[in-house]
């Protein structure tokens, strides 16, 4: 485990170019001072983006928990959800807008269609 890259992933870095088409406003990367340590920043829309990998935060496609050791891995993610679930609450009533996505809508196959969904909300969003 201690082989797992918690920064500069490839979904990570996908969402990066993903953010730079959607706005020209600076953005900071992997914030240690927030709640959660969001992936991206972009303090000018107060918008904080985690990126979550299909097996560390249990998405409900692709999570799949190993034969082995069967009871930790499913409490281990199931504590990743919760937490994930206190660190949104809590950056939301600190007045951030908060966008999860996952590691799949990142991949080549469907980032065009992740694109074109969070530009939506990006304009959205800076129309406020």
């Amino acid at each position: 485990m201690s082989q797992i890259r918690v920064a500069g992933t490839q979904p990570e870095m996908m969402m990066r170019l993903v953010m730079r088409k959607l706005t020209d406003l600076p953005m900071k990367y992997n914030v240690s001072k927030l709640l959660g340590k969001p992936d991206i920043i972009v303090p000018g829309l107060q918008l904080a983006v985690f990126v979550d990998g299909c097996f560390w935060h249990g998405c409900p496609d692709h999570c799949k928990i190993p034969k082995s050791h069967v009871g930790y891995w499913r409490s281990k993610i199931v504590q990743n959800m919760i937490r994930d679930e206190e660190n949104v609450v809590s950056l939301e009533e600190d007045g951030w807008t908060v966008w999860r996505v996952w590691e799949h809508d990142l991949k080549p196959e469907t980032v065009l269609k992740t694109r074109r969904k969070l530009g939506k909300r990006a304009a959205k969003l800076m129309a406020s």
